[in-house]
């Protein structure tokens, strides 16, 4: 039982890491977006002096990109209570199918 509360704490607080990754990931490729909506403004608009710079926010938006891909990657981890349920779901069967064989 107490490894049960462990399994199930512990899934909590990947789906809160893996939500926060995933806010942090959006608003940097939001702010991505603005930059590159900016550049492009301001190049249709004659002030060609943005064009040449890299962008200030890409590299943020690949950092963030990578965080919530790795925390992602971690809580993708098969359910060890779903394998247990599983494992108990094909011994049933098998002693089911067992005792249909004897009668």
């Amino acid at each position: 039982a107490e490894a049960r509360v462990f399994s199930i704490l512990e899934k909590k607080e990947m789906h809160g890491r893996l939500k926060l990754r995933a806010a942090v990931y959006v608003q940097a490729a939001w702010a991505s977006y603005l930059e590159r909506l900016r550049r492009s403004q301001a190049v249709s608009q004659g002030a060609s002096l943005l064009g040449q710079e890299p962008l200030l926010s890409d590299a943020r938006f690949c950092s963030a990109m990578r965080r919530f891909r790795q925390v992602r990657k971690t809580a993708m981890r098969p359910d060890e209570d779903m394998l247990l349920i599983f494992k108990e779901v094909l011994d049933s069967r098998t002693r089911v199918e067992g005792r249909l064989r004897d009668m």
